[in-house]
C-alpha cells in the first residue's frame, strides 16, 4: 500500500511519515525507543519461560497486542478522506499541523517514555520542542518575508507595467474614435489585482510582525498557523489570478503554464 505512512512491503516495513526536509534522526528516535520498549516488555514476560508455556505465553502476547492495537491497522487509501473519517471512528489522534503536534512531545507519558530507557531526560526533551517550534515559526517568517518582497518587487511593478501598457493602448484607440471595451475591462481587472495585492502584503506584513513579537514559542506556532499562513493563502491567490491575464513578457517569472506544458 502505497499509501501507508507505515507500510509492510512483503518481508519488511517501510516508514514513510517523514517530510521530504525533515532529518531522520528524531524519528529513528522515536522508532527505536518503542522497539526497545517492546522487547523490554517482550523478555519480562517470557523470562523463566520454556516449552510449552513458552509458546502459550508468546501467543497470548500477540493476541494482546493485536487487539490493543489492531485500530491502527488500515489497508484502505490513506490519503482518502475516508481514511481519516474511519480513524476518528476509531478514536485515533490526528494532528494535522504541527502546532497541533508539538505539544505532544511534552505530555508526561512521553517525557517517561524516553526518560525509563535513559534515551532523553525531561529538560532535553522540552529542548527539543523549544527547537521545533522555533524553527516552525522561523521558516514561516522568512517564507511570508519572501512572499512581500517578491510581490513588492517583482509581481506588483510587473503587473502596473503591463497595465500602463494596455492604458496606453486605451487611451490610442479613444483619440481615434474607437471604444477599446475589452481592453478597458481588461485594465479595471488589473488595476483590482493591483490592489488586492498591495492590501494583502500590508496585512501579511501586519500579522507576520505581530507573530514575531510572541515570546511563547507555542502561541508562536499557533498565532503563525492561524493569522499569517491564511494572510499568505490570500496574497498568492490574489498573485495567481493575476498571473492569468497579464502577458508572458511582463510576468517576472515562470508561470505554471510554462512550467507544466513547455518545458
Amino acid at each position: 500500500n502505497r499509501t501507508s505512512p507505515f507500510a509492510f512491503t512483503g518481508n519488511k516495513f517501510e516508514f514513510r511519515m517523514c517530510g521530504s526536509q525533515q532529518n531522520l534522526s528524531d524519528p529513528n528516535v522515536v522508532l527505536n525507543t518503542a522497539v526497545a520498549e517492546e522487547c523490554d516488555e517482550f523478555a519480562s514476560l517470557m523470562e523463566g519461560k520454556e516449552g510449552d508455556e513458552f509458546t502459550a505465553a508468546a501467543l497470548d502476547w500477540v493476541k494482546k497486542t493485536l487487539k490493543a492495537h489492531h485500530r491502527i491497522i488500515f489497508e484502505g487509501n490513506g490519503y482518502s478522506e475516508d481514511w481519516e473519517k474511519e480513524a476518528e471512528r476509531r478514536g485515533l489522534p490526528n494532528f494535522k499541523t504541527t502546532p497541533d503536534a508539538l505539544p505532544q512531545m511534552i505530555k508526561p507519558e512521553n517525557i517517561e517514555f524516553f526518560s525509563k530507557y535513559g534515551v532523553l531526560n525531561e529538560a532535553e526533551v522540552h529542548a527539543r520542542y523549544v527547537s521545533k517550534a522555533e524553527q516552525y515559526a522561523k521558516l514561516l517568517n522568512i517564507e511570508a518575508n519572501t512572499m512581500v518582497d517578491m510581490a513588492k518587487r517583482m509581481y506588483l511593478p510587473a503587473i502596473s507595467e503591463y497595465s500602463s501598457s494596455i492604458a496606453g493602448s486605451v487611451a490610442t484607440k479613444a483619440e481615434l474614435g474607437i471604444e477599446a471595451r475589452a481592453e478597458r475591462e481588461l485594465v479595471s481587472e488589473l488595476t483590482g489585482g493591483i490592489d488586492a495585492i498591495y492590501d494583502a502584503v500590508a496585512d501579511l506584513e501586519s500579522k507576520n510582525s505581530d507573530a514575531r513579537d510572541i515570546e511563547d514559542p507555542q502561541e508562536e506556532c499557533d498565532a503563525y498557523r492561524d493569522s499569517v499562513i491564511p494572510a499568505m493563502d490570500i496574497l498568492r491567490a490574489a498573485v495567481d489570478e493575476m498571473e492569468t491575464i497579464v502577458a508572458d513578457d511582463y510576468w517576472p517569472v515562470p508561470s505554471y503554464n510554462s512550467m507544466l506544458f513547455w518545458v
